[in-house]
């Protein structure tokens, strides 16, 4: 929370009450907000619908954490995060533009939040793992440590690595 409200990062720290009411505040109006933008699908949206349900897990709602990573998971969807946007051209690899890393690094945000949340909810994901064509960023990883000669660590052990952090 000190994160999104720098200026009382200091009271809220060290005050449970203060720390409350400013997660209450947070929380109505964002739900104040949200009720006009749940129908404009874009990656701001899908992020922040993101932060709403990271923050409802901290807070042990898991039930809200599920309906705003489902809003998230649904318009990552339709905006077809989930694609690699390479894959539908013919011409030459699309190089890595930051808005194609804003996309990529939206989805896996999505996606791994989903598969977190579906274990503590005992439930089915919201987003398949056959439906989806973009690269999982551990393979990044595992290229860039092949191109600069540093073997011994592999995409499996980073991405269990990962696994194991979130």
């Amino acid at each position: 929370m000190a994160f999104l409200f720098p200026s009382a990062s200091k009271t809220i720290k060290h005050d449970p009450e203060r720390q409350h009411q400013v997660n209450l505040a947070f929380s109505s109006r964002f739900t104040e907000l949200s009720g006009g933008e749940i129908e404009h699908v874009c990656i701001p949206n899908i992020k922040s619908f993101l932060l709403r349900s990271y923050l409802a897990i901290l807070q042990g709602k898991l039930e809200s954490a599920g309906v705003f990573l489902g809003i998230a998971c649904n318009a990552a969807k339709l905006m077809g995060l989930h694609v690699d946007q390479a894959s539908l051209h013919d011409g030459p690899y699309m190089r890595q533009t930051s808005d194609n890393i804003d996309r990529h690094t939206t989805f896996w945000a999505c996606f791994f939040l989903d598969r977190r949340l579906a274990i503590l909810q005992g439930r089915a994901v919201l987003m398949a793992a056959c439906d989806v064509s973009v690269q999982c960023p551990v393979h990044n990883v595992e290229r860039t440590l092949k191109e600069s000669n540093d073997v011994g660590v592999t995409a499996h052990d980073i991405y269990a690595l990962f696994i194991l952090y979130i």
